[in-house]
C-alpha cells in the first residue's frame, strides 16, 4: 500500500513539475520564434497606372492689392483734420488730410481707404503713414509654390482659390506672374507666384488664400504615386522589382528572407525563413529592388507622370512607414532580413 502511495506520489509530482515547466518555458519559447520570425518591410509594391492624368500644382499665401498707396506726413507737426473714414472710395488727388500748417495730404490713386492711422490733433513725424488707399476692385492672391511643382506653372494658366475666413466659397484665378528667384526654409526651396482674383467679392486684404493651380491634363498618361520618387543630386528615381538575387545558402542564417509572405503582410517569402524563400522563389523569379533614372511630367501632388524609365516595369516600391519601428532579430539572423515583409501587391 505505501509503494502505491509512493508512487502515486511520484506520478502527481512529475505531472506538476511538467504544468510547470509549460507555464514557463514555453511562452518563451514562443516570444523567442517570433522575435527570430519578426519582420518589417522595406518598401510596399504600388501599380504602375494609365489613363487620363489631371496635373496640378499648389501653393499658400495672402491676399494684396493690384495697386496699394500709403500716403506720409511730409514733415513733423500737428493733424488738423482727417477728411475720410475707413471703406471710403476716394478719387485720385482727393484730399485724406490736413496739417494744422495748412498742407494738404492728398490720394494718390483712386481706390478704398484700408487704413486711416490718425486723428486729429496727433502729432506726428516726418514720413509717418496717416492714410492707406488700395484698389480693392482688383485682387491678387501672392502665394509660393514648392520647387518640385513650380516648372509647371506658366502665365495664364486657370486655378482655384480658398479663403480660409470664407469656408465653403471657392473663387477662380488666373496666373499673372511666376517668380524666377526661390526663397529656402526648413531644407524646402518655393517660388513666388501670383493669381490674379476674378471674382473678389468679400475677399479682404491680407486673407490667408491656398491656391490650386491647373497645369494641364492629359488622356493617356502613364503615373506613379509621388512618394515613389526619389531626387537624388537633380536625377529623379524610383525602385522597381527587378530578379539579380542569387539562390540562398547557409551564409543567409535562419531569417531568410522572412515575411508575412505573398497577398498578405507581403514580404520576399513566408514567416519561416531562408527554407521557405527556396519554395517560393520560383513564384518571385528572385526578386529584389533596383533604383532607376526616370523622367517626369505633369504632377498633382498625390502621383506623378512618368515620361519614360519604368523600362515596362508593371510596379514600382514606395518606402514603408512602418519601417521606422525595427524588427528585433537575434545572432545569426539572416544577413538580408531587412526585406522582409516587402511585396505584398504580389500575392492574390
Amino acid at each position: 500500500m505505501i509503494k502505491k502511495m509512493r508512487k502515486w506520489v511520484y506520478w502527481v509530482g512529475g505531472v506538476v513539475v511538467v504544468l510547470v515547466a509549460a507555464v514557463i518555458i514555453v511562452p518563451r519559447v514562443m516570444a523567442a520564434s517570433k522575435a527570430k520570425t519578426t519582420a518589417v518591410a522595406q518598401y510596399l509594391a504600388e501599380s504602375v497606372e494609365t489613363g487620363s492624368f489631371e496635373g496640378t500644382a499648389t501653393g499658400t499665401g495672402s491676399i494684396g492689392a493690384a495697386n496699394q498707396a500709403t500716403i506720409e506726413a511730409p514733415a513733423q507737426g500737428a493733424i488738423s483734420s482727417v477728411a475720410v473714414h475707413l471703406g471710403q472710395v476716394v478719387a485720385k488727388g482727393a484730399t485724406v488730410a490736413t496739417m494744422a500748417n495748412g498742407t494738404k495730404m492728398t490720394a494718390p490713386i483712386a481706390g478704398t481707404v484700408v487704413g486711416v492711422n490718425v486723428v486729429g490733433g496727433d502729432y506726428v513725424s516726418a514720413g509717418q503713414t496717416v492714410v492707406t488707399v488700395a484698389d480693392m476692385k482688383t485682387l491678387y492672391a501672392n502665394i509660393t509654390v514648392p520647387e518640385q511643382e513650380v516648372t509647371q506653372v506658366k502665365v495664364g494658366q486657370s486655378a482655384k482659390l480658398t479663403v480660409s475666413a470664407l469656408p465653403g466659397k471657392t473663387f477662380d484665378g488666373t496666373v499673372t506672374a511666376v517668380g524666377q528667384l526661390g526663397t529656402s526654409s526648413s531644407d524646402t526651396v518655393s517660388y513666388p507666384v501670383t493669381v490674379q482674383v476674378t471674382n473678389p467679392t468679400g475677399i479682404l486684404l491680407g486673407m490667408s488664400v491656398s491656391v490650386t493651380i491647373d497645369t494641364g491634363s492629359l488622356s493617356d498618361a502613364t503615373y506613379v504615386p509621388t512618394s515613389a520618387i526619389e531626387n537624388i543630386n537633380g536625377t529623379d528615381e524610383v525602385m522597381i522589382p527587378r530578379s539579380a538575387l542569387p539562390e540562398p545558402s547557409s551564409p543567409f542564417g535562419s531569417g531568410g528572407f522572412g515575411g508575412g509572405g505573398f497577398g498578405g503582410g507581403g514580404g520576399f517569402g513566408s514567416s519561416s525563413g531562408a527554407s521557405a524563400f527556396r519554395s517560393e522563389a520560383a513564384k518571385i523569379d528572385k526578386t529584389i529592388p533596383a533604383s532607376v533614372t526616370v523622367t517626369v511630367g505633369l504632377s498633382n501632388g498625390t502621383d506623378t507622370q512618368i515620361l519614360s524609365g519604368l523600362d515596362g516595369s508593371k510596379q514600382v516600391l514606395v518606402a514603408n512607414p512602418a519601417a521606422t519601428s525595427t524588427s528585433t532579430t537575434t545572432p545569426g539572423a539572416a544577413r538580408f532580413g531587412g526585406f522582409g515583409g516587402g511585396f505584398g501587391g504580389f500575392g492574390g
